[in-house]
Formats: C-alpha cells, structure tokens, sequence
C-alpha cells in the first residue's frame, strides 16, 4: 500500500527497516515540492472531458516516474497540484538536492509534453514548481473513516506560496534560500526577497538554471550583469538597476524574469 506513496526500492528498505521508521506525528527538516499546471482552466475549457483525462494521466504519469526517480514521497495530487516532500519516512541526507534535481528534470519533461499534445491539437501546458526546506509536522494524520501520510507546517506552506510566485516572476522553477543554501553543483540566480503571505521575515528567493557543468559563457556573462543589478536593487538604486535589467532584456527577449522584475520596480 504505501508504495502508491514512495518509490519501490524505498518501500523495500522500509520493510527491512522496520524499526528505523516511524509514521507516528513528528517534527521533522523536510524538503517540500508543490506543482502544478499553469493556465489549466483554459486548457480544460478547450478539450473534452476525454482528452483531460489523458492529458492529466499522462501527466501525472511522466511527473511521478521523475520524483519517484528522485527518491520522493507523494504526499497527493490537487487537481492539477502534485505536492511531495523528501527526508520521511526515510531519511534521506541530501534531501534539498534530490527535490532541486526533479524539478529541473521535471521542468524539461514538460516542455516535450506541450510539443506532443500540441502535436495532436491540444494546449500544450507550462508548469510552476515551488521547492522549500524547513521544519514540519509529518505522519499519518486523518480521522478513523481515511488517513493520509502528510506533511504540515510553515514550510509547507511557503513551498506552497513559492510555487504561486512562478507566475508573478514568469520563470518555471522557484526555490526558497534556504533550498538554494544546501545545494551543491547547480547553477541558480537570485530573483528578489519577498514577503509571502503569513511570515513577517523577507525570504529571498531563486531559480536554478542548470548544473554547474553545463554553463556556458555567455550565461556567465549575464549572470555577472544579472548579480551588479540585484545588489543596485536591494541597495534602493532603481533606476541603475532598470538600466541593467534592460539590458539583459534586450539580450533575451525569452527570458521573461526581467520584464516582470522590471514591471514590479516601476509600479513601486
């Protein structure tokens, strides 16, 4: 049964270990993932009730092989949501590491599904991705008619927030810093510092483009540009910021991060 949960090898390791895990409430550092598909009212209101239905299996069928893939638990699907987490039952040290990498795998899957679906006339979806580590309350929680092995907590909820920001900042993946702090070998540039709803403190926030192996030398170009702009921003010096942020706009008109950036400093 709880192989519907985690991936197999893991339930084969919970079975051997039955004594090292626990599914009893507890507290717990977790890494927490949130997706979903952008635009899905429209996509729905464009097909018939059968071809959703093969468009979501589908899906959900290539996301859960990647995050299975990467040693997560599925927490659950939400309509179109998936939300999983890392670190339960099992520990598992590099946690922050393995979501980072399944949403990067996950973020390509999605771009070959829209050219399939589009290939046979339907809409081909985007996706938003939110990662966040932090501490939660995880276990097998519900009433005595349906229980669920689920996580909750502030850092649930802030994955959550995060994963909505994708679409204010129009990039496809978004993790807090404190993801981007146990990262090793990923390539990521800062976004902003945001102030989500619920939480007092700022939380500066990040995309990972890719791995460090893979960059090129025009990305580190820009992204020695994009580092002189973000320091002008959070310095107050906007105009020298927009200057910047311009720029590398100009560069790369596909790369919608700085129009959105730019949209929120001068609407200040």
């Amino acid at each position: 049964i709880f192989g519907k949960y985690v991936p197999p090898h893991l339930v084969k390791e919970l079975s051997q270990l039955p004594n090292d895990v626990s599914l009893a409430g507890e507290a717990r550092t977790l890494t927490v993932f949130f997706c979903d598909l952008q635009d899905f009212t429209s996509i729905s209101e464009q097909l018939n009730p059968i071809q959703l239905n093969k468009l979501l299996n589908e899906y959900f069928t290539v996301m859960t092989e990647i995050l299975f893939k990467h040693e997560a638990t599925i927490d659950k699907y939400i309509g179109d949501a998936i939300m999983a987490f890392w670190n339960a039952p099992i520990k598992q040290e590099r946690h922050a590491q393995l979501a980072v990498e399944a949403a990067m795998e996950m973020d390509k899957a999605i771009k070959e599904l829209a050219r399939k679906f589009i290939s046979h006339g339907w809409p081909g979806p985007s996706m938003g991705t939110g990662v966040n580590t932090g501490r939660a309350n995880v276990g097998n929680m519900g009433s005595k008619y349906r229980m669920t092995y689920t996580a909750i907590g502030d850092a649930v909820n802030l994955a959550s927030r995060i994963e909505s920001l994708t679409r204010t900042y129009r990039v496809p993946i978004i993790i807090s810093e404190h993801t981007y702090k146990e990262l090793s070998g990923i390539t990521c540039r800062e976004l902003d510092q945001v102030r989500v709803k619920g939480k007092h403190q700022l939380t500066r926030i990040y995309q990972p483009l890719c791995y460090d192996a893979e960059i090129t030398t025009a990305l580190k170009e820009k992204l020695i540009i994009h580092a002189e702009a973000m320091e002008l921003y959070y310095s107050g010096k906007e105009q020298n910021a927009c200057r910047l942020f311009k720029e590398l706009y100009e560069k790369d008109k596909s790369d919608k991060f700085y129009k959105a950036i730019l949209k929120k400093i001068m609407a200040v």
